[in-house]
């Protein structure tokens, strides 16, 4: 038969699925299923780097009298003279290493993962590589629920976050939201308004994850808010089911998993494409520097907050977070697009990182609030500039 025959029949399914796909409301669920995992990301983060400051405090104290359990918040000790002060920076230490466990758990198999699940999604279809996230995510969550309701050792978190890791966790979920929606959209102000909008789903899930979960373990302890994490993993896989494919079936033949990993790095290796590679490169380069960077300072951001001199509670951090999350994906996007019109891309990447470079510094000179919320700014308008950088590409 002559292959040219298959090969102009498979463009015609294609464009048949893509013609469908389009015409069909249900491919706007992707936005609801994006807000419902990242409001999931968020609160499991906030959740359980809070209640291992709490659990621990709650161990090292059980033979003295102090009470733990008030309102589920961690005791802060502001008299530097007293010697449970030094107790609580032991704590602080401990929490800050379990969170690098947790970080390692979770970061090394989602890379791996994200490659493999990812460049599959091609062949096996978007909606799977949606729900084998989620359903990585529901037995972290579900062991988390665990941990709070019996106290079982924090260390046995960063096991299950290794499990997440394997199934892409939030990167492989976010990468395959951004495959979704360049598959139901067209090159150009289409695609990158339904990039915009994705990116303001994100935004919502975050702002939404940090406000409620504040409340909750105010109110009920952090059990309750682990099982509203559960509920909202359910909805997500249901939406999943309902989304249209936008993948037509791929013939039966098989294909090497080396295959495909080779054509994930075929890009960067290719000569065909060593003109423009470098560009790509660097933008790559800047991003991970970024989000290393968000994810670094969030990590210890938590303890620092619930310790002295500041002493918050969980609603408190809620309100900070949350109001962060506005300024970044909101705020921070329009500005962008503001200053784009005097400026250019490298030079709004590079005024972000200053800007960024000296939120973080002011933040670890902060003794007082008021300093906590001025540099509340961070990393993520050179996220959103490289991404910009990279379309214009």
């Amino acid at each position: 038969m002559d292959p040219s025959v298959n090969t102009e029949k498979t463009d015609i399914m294609k464009e048949d699925t893509k013609n469908n796909v389009h015409n069909n409301w249900r491919r706007f669920i992707v936005g609801p299923i994006i807000v419902f995992y990242t409001f999931v990301f968020q609160a499991i983060f906030t959740i359980t780097s809070q209640y291992a400051f709490y659990i621990l405090q709650k161990q090292k104290f059980a033979n003295k009298t102090m009470d733990t359990s008030q309102n589920n918040q961690s005791v802060c000790v502001q008299n530097k003279s007293l010697e449970i002060f030094h107790e609580m920076e032991e704590i602080q230490k401990e929490v800050a290493t379990w969170n690098v466990y947790c970080n390692l758990g979770t970061g090394i198999p989602s890379f791996v993962a994200v490659i493999l699940i990812n460049s599959y999604s091609d062949r096996i279809g978007r909606k799977k590589a949606f729900l084998i996230p989620i359903c990585g995510t529901i037995i972290n969550a579900s062991f988390c629920a665990a941990v709070a309701y019996f106290e079982i050792s924090i260390y046995y978190i960063p096991i299950t976050l290794f499990l997440e890791g394997l199934s892409g966790a939030w990167i492989g979920m976010i990468h395959t939201g951004y495959a979704y929606v360049a598959d139901i959209s067209e090159a150009g102000k289409s695609r990158t308004l339904a990039m915009a909008t994705l990116d303001i789903c994100i935004g919502v899930g975050m702002v939404m994850a940090q406000l409620v979960v504040g409340y909750l373990i105010h109110w009920t302890g952090f059990f309750i808010p682990m099982i509203t994490i559960d509920a909202c993993l359910v909805v997500s896989f249901i939406l999943v089911l309902m989304l249209p494919e936008t993948v037509q079936a791929a013939p039966k033949e098989k294909i090497s998993p080396v295959e495909y990993v080779k054509n994930v790095f075929e890009f960067y290796v290719s000569p065909e494409l060593a003109g423009k590679r470098w560009k790509y490169i660097i933008c790559t380069t800047v991003f991970s520097c970024s989000i290393l960077a968000y994810f670094g300072r969030i990590s210890v951001e938590t303890v620092y907050q619930l310790s002295s001199p500041f002493c918050w509670n969980s609603v408190q951090i809620g309100w900070f977070a949350a109001l962060r999350s506005l300024l970044q994906f909101m705020i921070g996007m329009g500005l962008v697009k503001l200053l784009q019109k005097g400026f250019s891309d490298e030079m709004i990447g590079f005024v972000g990182a200053l800007t960024s470079a000296g939120s973080s510094a002011l933040e670890a000179l902060a003794y007082n609030d008021w300093m906590m919320y001025l540099g509340m700014y961070t990393t993520e308008m050179v996220s959103v500039t490289c991404a910009v950088s990279l379309l214009n590409i």
